[in-house]
């Protein structure tokens, strides 16, 4: 139910579908949107705010290639943002990226990475697969759908962990543009 929901806001909005269709065209290996331009989106619709422009200002790209170096991943980032100046392009190879959050292992592959994002609400990506909109959603849609803002499991089982994604929601002050999300500890 919450899926089809998510599937008809993303393929009726035609900027997300157009940045799809040029990460499809990078050929990245897992390469999909992910976080917080989805999850922007679907606030947006489910809370009938009209601002449109938020949605592009942070394109989140990640994707899976142990054979691609972090320095060749910022090239392609530079790359990105040079030929499509109106999104602000972060692309980010997920074999790297586990370092930025304690005591974390190595991931395993995009849907690995995704689920151990801060957020429920941000763990969720989507890709084209020749032209056909893919989505990832670890824990569901539910919390998008509803504004619902908690930590991830990873997130909410180490108090160091859960700390940080407190300090993180306080910081985006998502409640100022969103008043009626439900912010929760666990």
């Amino acid at each position: 139910m919450f899926e089809t929901k998510v599937r008809e806001i993303i393929e009726n909005n035609q900027e997300i579908m157009d940045v799809l269709r040029i990460i499809e065209g990078l050929d990245l290996k897992e390469g999909c949107l992910c976080a917080g331009t989805i999850r922007n989106l679907i606030w947006q619709e489910v809370f009938d705010n009209s601002e449109t422009a938020m949605i592009l200002t942070d394109v989140d790209v990640i994707f899976f290639d142990p054979e691609m170096s972090y320095d060749e991943t910022l090239k392609r980032e530079k790359e990105l943002n040079s030929n499509t100046p109106n999104c602000q392009w972060e692309l980010k190879n997920q074999v790297y990226m586990h370092v930025h959050h304690p005591n974390q292992t190595p991931y395993k592959s995009v849907e690995d990475a995704i689920s151990n994002f801060p957020e429920r609400c941000t763990a969720v990506g989507a890709y084209l697969e020749n032209d056909k909109l893919r989505l990832i959603a670890p824990f569901g849609w539910n919390d998008n759908v509803r504004g619902i803002v908690r930590p991830t499991p990873s997130f909410s089982e180490s108090s160091t962990n859960l700390a940080y994604y407190k300090t993180r929601v306080e910081s985006k002050n998502w409640q100022m543009r969103w008043p009626k999300l439900i912010i929760k500890e666990n």
